[in-house]
């Protein structure tokens, strides 16, 4: 693709190149209809021949336009345009000021620190504020991780690019390269191909949040086929492994985040911040987070409670509580180990699914 920069894109101006990725550039931008600076997201020239593509990827962008967030970066415009003769598809956004999640994080591993803990829950908290506003709207990211976590000019984080992966998913054949990049981030049922919802997100904002915590992240290979065997089949390590001075209420917060069904995750992005804040305040949310396969039993739950009913008669409430822990304990352990099974078992016919190429390639552009 030609450098832009100089160059009129349909009725911006394009001043500099700030990014790139496999399918896609992104220049700064001046918008004289609007009289402010922009980001423009330009794709790879076969992708404009392409216009299903392209309507398709309008129709999107009208949708994440509609949604007005102090947290997401704005959509402004979606269109294809001629360059030299040859027609571009670019998406118009928020121009942001400060770096990127993803180079912030660079920075921290350099200075060999992690994010302070209350500075990575308030940005937990405004990126979940963000994800639950556009689920609540019909609006799943699916391609949430750190290089489109944006910071405006004072500092408020943004998440950007709603929704694009999979627009563009339908056109893209082959893996990418970098195990680092979206598959890092991707949920189980990404991967397999499954019908998503905003749990996905849930379970992305869990990885970034373990990358927060502890500057790697955790699940990581030599190629992008190994990150993705390793969502599927492996739990995933203690983040106190990596940094043992972690309070072990947020790595329980992490790990439920983490949970490979969705249904032992948390159901909303709004409840993963909830229980980050209730864990630096020194509440306990063990029994949250202790035993994701076999949520917590309340009173009138059936016969799982009758030992425990039997040593409270006896007035023993200790007894009946490490009997209820043992219980939750061994059916957790139970559960995930035949999941564990099952997904291995699997793993090889999933990755010959088509669509996770698609997916996958996707979301590493966004």
């Amino acid at each position: 693709m030609p450098d832009l920069v100089g160059e009129k894109l349909g009725r911006y101006e394009i001043t500099a190149r700030v990014a790139d990725s496999a399918l896609a550039e992104v220049y700064r931008a001046y918008s004289p209809a609007l009289g402010r600076e922009v980001a423009v997201k330009v794709y790879r020239p076969h992708l404009a021949a392409d216009p299903t593509l392209a309507e398709r990827l309008r129709s999107e962008a009208r949708r994440v336009a509609a949604l007005r967030h102090p947290h997401i970066a704005p959509v402004y415009d979606c269109d294809v345009a001629a360059v030299a003769g040859q027609p571009l598809l670019y998406v118009v956004g928020e121009f942001a000021e400060g770096a990127t999640l993803k180079e912030r994080l660079a920075a921290l591993k350099v200075e060999g620190r992690t994010m302070p803990l209350a500075e990575a829950a308030a940005l937990v908290r405004a990126i979940a504020a963000a994800l639950d506003y556009a689920h609540g709207r019909g609006v799943i990211h699916g391609g949430l991780k750190p290089s489109n976590v944006l910071f405006g000019a004072e500092g408020e984080p943004m998440v950007a690019d709603f929704g694009v992966a999979r627009v563009v998913a339908a056109s893209l054949q082959a893996l990418p390269t970098d195990p680092a990049g979206a598959p890092a981030y991707m949920a189980s049922e990404q991967i397999r191909g499954d019908p998503l919802d905003g749990r996905a997100d849930v379970y992305a904002l869990g990885v970034i949040l373990y990358e927060l915590c502890t500057n790697t992240l955790p699940f990581t290979a030599d190629t992008a086929t190994g990150v993705l065997m390793r969502h599927l089949t492996e739990p995933p390590p203690p983040p106190t492994r990596a940094n043992p001075s972690l309070p072990p209420a947020v790595e329980g917060v992490i790990l439920k985040a983490l949970s490979k069904a969705p249904a032992d995750r948390y159901a909303k992005a709004g409840e993963l911040a909830a229980a980050l804040d209730a864990a630096l305040s020194g509440v306990s949310v063990s029994a949250e987070v202790s035993a994701p396969a076999a949520p917590p039993a309340r009173k009138g739950e059936g016969e799982a409670q009758a030992p425990s009913a039997a040593v409270a008669e006896k007035g023993e409430k200790g007894g009946r509580e490490g009997v209820r822990s043992l219980l939750l304990g061994l059916m957790a352990l139970f559960t995930a180990a035949v999941s564990l099974i099952e997904k291995s078992l699997k793993a090889v016919d999933i990755l010959r699914n088509p669509l996770i190429g698609f997916i996958v390639v996707a979301l590493a552009v966004v």
